[in-house]
Formats: structure tokens, C-alpha cells, sequence
């Protein structure tokens, strides 16, 4: 169960190397949430993103960098309308992230708290392509090319008027 406070992610000293983290990553390296519509809706007003049921199971968030992104879009949410990616800038996580080796090896980001809301960069919906794939590849180049001017919760950004990020809609 994830807790506002951190789970204890002490897992190489308990003997499991098979979670081995990296520390070579970039703070302004982005991550991703992809979450549906009313569970972002909820977590404007309540602060924080509640757990999925995968993310409950598992006892942290799961997260996605930019080059897993339409690979795990692909595999968990094909044909979903109701989608939204929210990005983040890995280190504001750091207080909780952690990269840990899951699918093929590769190293994930991982939140071990509650996911705060007013961390989070923007929070775009994510359409579907004609196969039903979610489009994240386009949704990503779309909101960088923006810049940050939907910015959450950072003060050098205006405040949105964007309903999808401030749950008005």
C-alpha cells in the first residue's frame, strides 16, 4: 500500500539485488503518469493521485521515462478514451523516485509516496491513434513545444486556465 509517508525501499540491504537502482540520472530528466481522466480529475482536488490498483499491488507509482512511454501506453492502455499524461520533472520526485529494473531490464522510474499533483509539469489528455494506441509520441512533442506555460504548481508559471490541469471540466 503506498502511504504519504515513504515506504521503505531499503530492498539491497534485505538481500534483493534484483531492484537495483541507478543514480546516474538527470533532475530535469521528464517522467510520466498515465492515468484516466477521473482519477486526475480527483487528484486536483485532493492533492495527491491515488493509487491505481496496479500501483496498490505494487507499493509505489508507476512511472514511465520519455522512451518507455508508448510501449507501456501500448501494453496497458490500448483503446482507453478516457486518458491523460501527466509529465513531471524527475527531480522534483526525488524526494520519493527511484529507477528500479523492471521490463526487459530497463531501468523505471518508480514513486514511492503519494504522487503530489502540484509537482506535476502539465497534464495533457492522451488521444488514441486509429489501431487505438494512445498517441503519446505526439502529445509529449506538442506540450515541449509549448514550453511549460501550463506548468502545475511551479510560481515562474501563469496560472492555467487549462481544464484538463485545474479539473474544472
Amino acid at each position: 500500500m503506498i502511504h504519504d509517508d515513504p515506504i521503505d525501499t531499503q530492498r539491497e540491504s534485505e538481500g534483493d539485488t534484483a531492484g537495483a537502482r541507478s543514480v546516474e540520472r538527470s533532475s530535469d530528466d521528464l517522467v510520466f503518469k498515465i492515468t484516466d481522466r477521473r482519477s486526475w480529475d480527483q487528484a486536483v482536488g485532493d492533492g495527491t493521485l491515488a493509487a491505481s490498483p496496479d500501483d496498490a499491488r505494487d507499493g509505489f507509482v508507476h512511472l514511465s521515462a520519455a522512451h518507455q512511454l508508448a510501449t507501456t501506453a501500448a501494453k496497458y492502455y490500448v483503446g482507453r478514451t478516457d486518458l491523460v499524461l501527466v509529465a513531471f520533472r524527475a527531480g522534483d520526485l526525488s524526494d520519493h523516485l527511484l529507477w528500479d529494473v523492471s521490463r526487459g531490464g530497463d531501468l523505471f522510474p518508480h514513486y514511492y509516496a503519494l504522487l503530489p499533483v502540484e509537482r506535476a509539469l502539465w497534464a495533457e489528455p492522451l488521444p488514441l491513434d486509429a489501431t487505438g494506441r494512445p498517441r503519446t509520441t505526439e502529445v509529449i512533442a506538442v506540450a515541449v513545444t509549448a514550453g511549460d506555460h501550463r506548468t502545475l504548481g511551479h510560481s515562474a508559471a501563469p496560472p492555467s486556465t487549462d481544464p484538463i490541469i485545474d479539473g474544472t471540466s
